[in-house]
């Protein structure tokens, strides 16, 4: 492979999906050089090799203009973002981090990588047990660095215990009916539309590079896990919402682990309710979250319900996204961090509370579809996520009002208390 230059390289980091085409323009480079006679002259192998180096750069320049800069999730960064970019259904367009990160910010975070790196070692269940077990949830809070997410959310939720379990991957998803992979297949197309993983792949030229299932290989890779739960848990099936968290997994695991990790978080992380047919844990989860907005804000309680705007209206996608694609992604990331160490959803009601906190003011000077636009839009311009988590954790929802694991009765024994 031709590496005249280190532009490729730079390409490449920016694109894993541009390999192949570096890698053929280089190819036809080789190719044309090695037609040529060896007794030729010299000057001419030079100029010609000078030229086709000239090409190939001027080509993957072309390419990579054709293909924005990811931020460091992987969502294409734009120039202007839309106010409400809707992806269809439950989510919205997860927008990229508006700009780098300062050096301390940088600093900040590798001293977190450290110290997470020292606790993932051998000495891991230490930190699981009293007193250590302070310190880890605080950790937690602030938010588990990326570079070690995977390992910390598998270790938090036991999952090497289920994966042993379970049967071959292949032999789950082939269980998955034709009906429900229909409907599966449906939802992929529209799940995260500005992520590297799933977006479209262009050549070169900036054309559409078509694969062979006519999606991209993060959506055949999201069709199959959620076409695998299907197989697992037949009662449960697919249910729109289950996309979001699925391909937020996918961003950070294999296939099979993220399903190990999918299925922790609906069976020992209690979100299983959530989507079962008729949705018992969510209709419980908003008439309990409508009853911690009337104790904690009854000022926009009350303001709310004289525009009536029921609960269900906002805070469904709340839920059933796990506020994926509704607050900013690292946002999201913490919010799961929270649920894999506590095992329990909790945390979903106080980020509720938190992001209708600290948009009150806003709220209640609204009325009519003002309201319900700014409820919609509230939780992206959260864009301050340390304010918006000490907010959170500010907020008193205890646990022993919110009852057992699942967040159906979780949701019901915070109405009953």
């Amino acid at each position: 492979m031709y590496k005249g230059t280190a532009l490729a390289d730079e390409v490449v980091a920016l694109n894993p999906h541009f390999a192949d085409a570096v890698e053929e323009l280089d190819l036809q480079g080789d190719d044309e050089t090695s037609t040529m006679d060896g007794d030729g002259d010299r000057e001419s192998l030079v100029s010609e090799s000078s030229v086709l180096s000239e090409k190939a750069a001027a080509s993957r320049l072309a390419a990579l203009a054709v293909r924005p800069a990811l931020d460091r999730f992987g969502f294409v960064a734009r120039a202007e973002e839309p106010v409400d970019a809707r992806s269809g259904g439950f989510g919205t367009d997860v927008r990229a981090e508006p700009q780098a990160r300062s050096a301390a910010q940088a600093r900040q975070e590798n001293t977190e990588l450290h110290k997470w790196l020292s606790m993932l070692g051998p000495r891991w269940r230490s930190w699981t047990l009293a007193p250590r077990r302070l310190l880890l949830k605080r950790r937690v809070r602030r938010g588990i660095p990326n570079a070690v997410r995977a390992h910390a959310w598998d270790l938090l939720t036991d999952v090497p215990s289920l994966h042993p379990k379970l049967p071959e991957y292949s032999e789950l998803v082939a269980r998955c009916t034709p009906e429900v992979f229909e409907e599966i297949e449906r939802d992929v197309h529209r799940t995260f539309p500005e992520h590297a993983l799933f977006s479209q792949v262009f050549d070169a030229a900036g054309d559409p590079v078509e694969s062979k299932r006519g999606m991209p290989d993060g959506a055949r890779l999201l069709a199959r896990l959620l076409a695998a739960v299907a197989g697992h848990d037949a009662e449960l099936s697919y249910c729109q919402g289950l996309n979001y968290v699925g391909g937020l997994l996918l961003m950070f695991h294999t296939e099979e682990r993220a399903l190990c990790l999918l299925l922790a978080l609906l069976g020992r992380c209690g979100l299983r309710e959530c989507y079962l047919p008729g949705l018992p844990g969510l209709r419980a989860a908003i008439e309990a979250f409508d009853g911690l907005v009337a104790g904690s804000l009854p000022k926009l309680h009350a303001h709310l319900e004289k525009e009536m705007v029921e609960p269900s209206l906002y805070c469904t996608r709340w839920f059933m996204t796990l506020f994926i694609g509704c607050l900013p992604f690292e946002a999201s990331l913490r919010a799961l961090d929270c649920i894999c160490f506590d095992r329990d959803p909790k945390v979903l009601f106080r980020l509720g509370l938190a992001v209708l906190s600290l948009h009150e003011a806003k709220l209640l000077r609204l009325r009519g579809e003002a309201l319900m636009g700014a409820l919609r839009t509230a939780p992206s311009e959260c864009a301050d996520v340390d304010a918006l988590f000490s907010r959170a954790f500010a907020l008193r929802v205890k646990r022993r009002a919110l009852g057992g694991g699942a967040l159906g009765r979780l949701a019901s024994a915070a109405v009953r208390k």
